[in-house]
């Protein structure tokens, strides 16, 4: 099935999918939040760090499984595999988007 996702989020999650941090952060506000792991990631430079040590750490592959609209959030269900505990887990990336970028990800 093919998705049309809002561009910034197929930009962050071809980023992703390609171990590419600084591309990743690009996808963000200056000021974003993303929450994941039970900790608040804040501030483009942060979240860059954060996908550079996620990349490190994890190996991982993610399958796009449905996406839907909810008033200002988009939900991206995908399903993850990987070298990291529980794999293989599915998971939902929740957008916020502000001026074209993502101003809040919250990965549940």
């Amino acid at each position: 099935m093919t998705y049309v996702l809002p561009k910034t989020i197929a930009d962050y999650l071809t980023a992703d999918a390609a171990v590419d941090a600084e591309a990743s952060g690009q996808c963000f506000t200056e000021d974003a939040l993303v929450h994941d792991e039970g900790r608040d990631i804040r501030g483009r430079d942060a979240i860059v760090q954060w996908k550079a040590a996620g990349h490190a750490k994890y190996q991982y592959t993610a399958e796009l499984l449905g996406f839907r609209e909810d008033d200002e959030t988009v939900v991206v269900h995908a399903g993850l595999t990987g070298n990291f505990p529980g794999s293989p887990v599915e998971i939902d990336y929740r957008f916020i988007l502000r001026d074209g970028l993502i101003a809040e990800l919250s990965i549940d």
